[in-house]
């Protein structure tokens, strides 16, 4: 089978979803605002790289206080205009792939919006975030024995092990412009 690999965050959509999901929470249940310093501590470990796999569960330690799913979908719903054009199904030549350190429950809805074929990211409970050359093994085992032909980032260094899984690699620009990576 022949897929196209595409990170998420800045180059599928046009923004950073973890952040925008939690501002977005934060306006409409402001009650979770008291839990901001656990929150806070969090993204310190993770900027310290002491407890950096730990971190995306502090940040979304506000989740069992909330009706996540509901406002998962409210968010995509917002959002969906921010997914870039390339990345619509009626424009895709090969099945999708699609490889993000944001976590799972975040995700999934806005990629069976945009039928996505497979999704490899992050799940809260393991611990683990799939950022860098991590993303290689979680792709080959979610995709075995598969052919990629065009890979998609919006960060060329920090993705280079999976771009370098597909024969074309591309740099999409914060602009919206899509570089061949040889070219570039």
């Amino acid at each position: 089978m022949r897929y196209d690999i595409y990170d998420f965050d800045g180059t599928v959509y046009r923004h950073e979803s973890e952040s925008r999901f939690y501002l977005f929470c934060l306006l409409r249940r402001p009650y979770i605002l008291p839990l901001l310093p656990y929150q806070l501590f969090g993204l310190a470990l993770r900027l310290t790289k002491r407890g950096s796999q730990k971190w995306m569960r502090r940040f979304f330690c506000f989740l069992h206080l909330v009706d996540s799913e509901k406002l998962v979908r409210q968010f995509w719903q917002r959002e969906r205009k921010n997914i870039r054009e390339f990345f619509l199904p009626q424009n895709r030549e090969h099945l999708a792939v699609v490889c993000s350190a944001s976590p799972q429950f975040l995700l999934e809805p806005i990629c069976d919006m945009f039928a996505v074929d497979i999704l490899v990211c992050t799940k809260l409970d393991s611990g683990k975030i799939l950022r860098g050359k991590e993303k290689v093994p979680a792709i080959l085992a979610a995709v075995p024995n598969a052919e990629f032909l065009r890979a998609y980032s919006d960060k060329p260094k920090l993705d280079a092990p999976m771009l370098a899984l597909a024969s074309e690699q591309y740099w999409v620009k914060r602009s919206g412009e899509i570089v061949l990576i040889n070219e570039y």
